[in-house]
């Protein structure tokens, strides 16, 4: 059955233009607002005048977009803390199902309690989150189809990871030296940060966002993915779920992984942060695939199934 569905967030990743994609090639009425791309730039502005300018437009752009959809039948809010309360508001005035998910955690993402208990059910991919306030356990997504990935020995990169911000250079830089020892030099570590400093071996700094698409390119001419969580999250990034999606390995210093049903220490390495160690059977072995009904939990229809129903 066709439904009409308001989808709100700051979809940097673009990873919920995905899932609205989705829902529409299902046959439903989709609105997604993007309050990262809400307004135009006003270049024409400066300073603090064109912030505040851009922020007002922004929200009443998006009040004109939500009245212009009418009602919905389900309102789905990723990660409330980012959006601003009076868009939230506004569509839930116009919503008959209300739900939110956090794929970040609440100490890094607040979000009240009272406006947590506004919505009709909350899901998190946190499990303490989950936990300690009562929310729905729930995991990201497999956000394309299965990709058939490359024979062995086609790949560009033994590696590949991408990442923003620097807190995490240490451990990363500590991966490379093992690579390197075990004989693969042949990766390709790309970090996002506004000043890029110093120049590192095997470190690539950019300053503009990749585009989702892009990403996924790089991933398919890798064999192995990098995962490295801030701290606070014990949540599956979406890199996880990209590496079932490509058939790839993953090393990541995510421990809570080892809880899923795919995890398979053929193909996931969890290494100690205070010291990472990556033996050279796990770079040579080869990706065990997952199960079929393991990854249709996970894919898109799969995670739609579980969000778009009656709540709990």
């Amino acid at each position: 059955m066709s439904m009409r569905i308001l989808l709100i967030c700051k979809d940097m990743g673009g990873y919920i233009r995905k899932l609205s994609d989705f829902l529409k090639l299902q046959g439903h009425e989709v609105l997604l607002l993007d309050t990262s791309a809400s307004s135009p730039k006003l270049d024409f502005l400066s300073g603090k005048l064109r912030s505040v300018a851009r922020h007002r437009l922004g929200l009443w752009l998006d009040a004109r977009k939500i009245k212009a959809f009418g009602r919905a039948d389900y309102l789905l809010v990723v990660n409330p803390g980012q959006v601003e309360p009076a868009t939230i508001e506004r569509a839930m005035a116009v919503s008959t199902v209300k739900k939110a998910y956090l794929y970040d955690s609440l100490a890094r993402s607040p979000v009240c309690e009272a406006w947590l208990k506004r919505y009709d059910q909350v899901y998190s991919f946190e499990s303490p989150d989950a936990e300690r306030h009562g929310l729905t356990k729930l995991h990201n997504f497999m956000y394309e189809e299965v990709v058939t990935p490359p024979a062995a020995g086609e790949a560009k990169y033994k590696a590949f990871l991408v990442m923003a911000g620097l807190d995490r250079l240490a451990l990363l830089d500590a991966i490379g030296q093992q690579l390197e020892q075990a004989g693969f030099p042949e990766y390709l570590f790309m970090v996002q940060y506004k000043k890029a400093g110093e120049a590192r071996s095997r470190i690539s700094f950019f300053r503009e966002r990749l585009g989702l698409d892009d990403v996924t390119r790089l991933i398919a001419d890798a064999d192995i993915l990098i995962d490295l969580i801030r701290p606070r999250q014990s949540g599956l990034s979406f890199r996880l779920f990209e590496g079932m999606m490509h058939g790839k390995k993953v090393i990541t210093n995510n421990a809570s992984v080892r809880e899923y049903d795919f995890y398979n220490p053929a193909n996931i390495l969890v290494i100690d942060e205070q010291n990472p160690q990556v033996p050279r059977a796990f770079l040579e072995g080869q990706y065990v695939p997952v199960a079929d009904a393991i990854m249709q939990r996970y894919s898109l229809a799969g995670w739609c199934n579980t969000v778009f129903s009656a709540p709990r």
